[in-house]
């Protein structure tokens, strides 16, 4: 059973695992929706690849939480890059 709580911010969302992207994407949608990723073993490369439209037609996720999950990986992207270039 997966832990309902955000991955490490340190952690380069490009490099998350299967369990992370879960507890990402369990923070923003149903839980239901967010066992689809678990379910297809989607880590954070993958997402990062994966259009709204995907999502959408694939998996089965509203427009609306589809958006919200892309934008939001998105933002943990830059928020990551931005911390790496102050190390």
């Amino acid at each position: 059973m997966h832990e309902k709580r955000k991955p490490a911010r340190s952690i380069d969302p490009l490099q998350w695992t299967y369990d992370d992207v879960f507890r990402f994407v369990a923070c923003h949608v149903k839980w239901a929706d967010a066992n689809k990723f678990s379910e297809h073993r989607i880590g954070g490369q993958a997402l990062g690849y994966l259009r709204v439209e995907t999502l959408v037609e694939v998996l089965g996720i509203t427009l609306g939480d589809a958006a919200n999950i892309k934008c939001e990986f998105e933002r943990a992207c830059k928020s990551y890059s931005r911390l790496d270039e102050t190390n």
